[in-house]
């Protein structure tokens, strides 16, 4: 995937509902996001499937005529909004057609009006939205490293000791630090480019 224009630009280009190509970059963009939020929300694979489809509908439909407003909110805030919004009225359809058929279902439904009815919901959705910047920013980023530098970071993130790394991937302690602070950079820029474009 390219890398994406600013959140102004796409969705000024959005405003042609037949533009396909920026209609794929929305989705492309901002469709792993929403599944995320889907999964927070105890959404099983199915039905992730069908809010995901409804919620690219919708925004179809309105994006069009959205007013990008950003000292009203981020954008991101409008998508989980959505989200949310179609979450509670898929749940409320789906209870209605479940109640006293399926106690397992009905059970798992429960639970997912109660997880967006939470005071943590917005806690809960900030930090899927920190995983998704977090993980979208290391694959953009992977190309610019080679495979022992990238190691070298993974290892050291994960919990092992510098000691240990240099010695098994036979590089200095010197090395392994540089490579660590090199990646780190990096990534700590990507995100924040990514929250500038994206947010």
């Amino acid at each position: 995937m390219t890398t994406p224009r600013t959140r102004q630009t796409l969705l000024e280009k959005l405003r042609d509902r037949y533009d396909e190509a920026s209609w794929v970059e929305f989705q492309e963009t901002y469709g792993p996001y929403i599944m995320r939020i889907l999964r927070a929300l105890h959404m099983n694979s199915h039905d992730r499937d069908d809010l995901h489809q409804n919620i690219m509908l919708i925004s179809w439909k309105s994006l069009p005529k959205f007013n990008y407003q950003p000292e009203k909110g981020s954008f991101r805030a409008w998508i989980s909004t959505v989200t949310r919004r179609e979450c509670g009225h898929f749940i409320k359809k789906r209870q209605k057609t479940f109640i006293s058929v399926n106690e397992e279902e009905s059970q798992r439904l429960k639970e997912s009006l109660d997880t967006l009815a939470s005071p943590d919901i917005e806690n809960n959705i900030n930090n899927e939205w920190e995983k998704f910047i977090s993980e979208k920013a290391w694959e953009n980023i992977k190309p610019r490293f080679t495979e022992k530098v990238l190691d070298v970071f993974q290892r050291l993130s994960s919990g092992e000791d510098t000691v240990t790394v240099a010695h098994e991937t036979g590089i200095s302690e010197s090395s392994v630090y540089v490579y660590k602070k090199r990646v780190l950079n990096t990534l700590q820029k990507e995100i924040l480019k990514l929250n500038q474009e994206l947010n």
